[in-house]
């Protein structure tokens, strides 16, 4: 009874170990081209009710984007890369305004500060948590 017990716990430990593996193997960086512009595109799609010219419009400058930022991160000028970089998103953010209706521009603005928001706060509560772990 011990022994099926036993056994129990660690196919039950071997589960969640390679659930949380999953989890984390799924990460922004493992995404191709085509996954990052399909999954951005969709979610400004639903927020945004683009139509599908303009759909398909934010789709092909995310694509662009995402296969630049691809090249970018496999330089060795690290300096050059930041600035490169930079430049993309404006470029990305022009383009983006450009297929955007004035109502639409303005509650992707909206998201985009809220998110900007959001992560200022969580930057900020990790900041305060690791000080207070110094300070101990």
């Amino acid at each position: 009874m011990k022994l099926i017990k036993s056994m129990l716990v660690l196919v039950a430990v071997v589960f969640a170990f390679s659930a949380v593996t999953y989890a984390q193997s799924d990460n922004k960086k493992n995404k191709s081209p085509e996954e990052y512009a399909t999954k951005k595109a969709t979610k400004m799609k639903e927020k945004l009710s683009l139509s599908d010219d303009q759909y398909k419009q934010v789709y092909d400058i995310f694509y662009a984007n995402s296969t630049k930022m691809m090249e970018l991160r496999n330089s060795s000028d690290k300096q050059g890369r930041k600035e490169a970089m930079k430049l993309n998103r404006e470029n990305v953010r022009k383009q983006i305004e450009g297929v955007l209706t004035s109502s639409q521009l303005e509650q992707w603005n909206k998201m985009k500060s809220e998110k900007k928001e959001k992560y200022k706060n969580k930057e900020g509560k990790k900041k305060r948590k690791n000080k207070n772990k110094l300070e101990k």
